[in-house]
């Protein structure tokens, strides 16, 4: 049995790196970006006839109205549920050749993610609401700087 992508899946990545000199043989600058754009169809959906073992439609929509009327809370969707993971990831570097042996850098690396997750497998059916939302921001700098290493008897 081959089985077709949902229309909703979808996978995007895309990136590039540079580097240049600002002034020669003195300052550079470096850099690398990364964009990532996925959707993932989570596909256990209570009566389907692919999945063995996953909740009925009727069933689900009997838990669904229960939850709704007795206790006013809307549990999520038991059909289909698209997940999604977006990052941008930054890299960006200068460099000081100062002095002859002695150099500076300075580095900063920063990453905004969010993405939703639901799993659902043929043994635990999860509604919709029980999906849950991860944001990872952060971001690092650091300065270094290299001098030439004192020679023995150098004081």
């Amino acid at each position: 049995m081959v089985r077709k992508l949902p229309h909703a899946f979808h996978d995007y990545q895309t990136g590039f790196h540079a580097g240049f000199p600002i002034l020669k043989d003195k300052l550079f600058f470096f850099t690398n970006e990364e964009i990532t754009r996925r959707v993932d169809v989570v596909r256990q959906v209570a009566g389907s006839p692919e999945e063995s073992g996953v909740l009925s439609q009727e069933d689900a929509r009997r838990i669904y109205d229960t939850v709704v009327s007795r206790y006013h809370f809307d549990p999520g969707t038991f059909g289909q549920y698209n997940v999604y993971s977006n990052s941008t990831k930054f890299f960006n570097r200068l460099d000081w050749n100062i002095a002859p042996g002695h150099q500076l850098a300075l580095r900063n690396n920063s990453i905004a993610s969010e993405a939703v997750n639901l799993e659902r497998d043929q043994l635990d059916f999860r509604f919709g609401g029980i999906a849950y939302r991860q944001v990872n921001n952060q971001s690092s700098t650091v300065l270094g700087i290299k001098k030439p290493d004192q020679l023995p008897g150098d004081e």
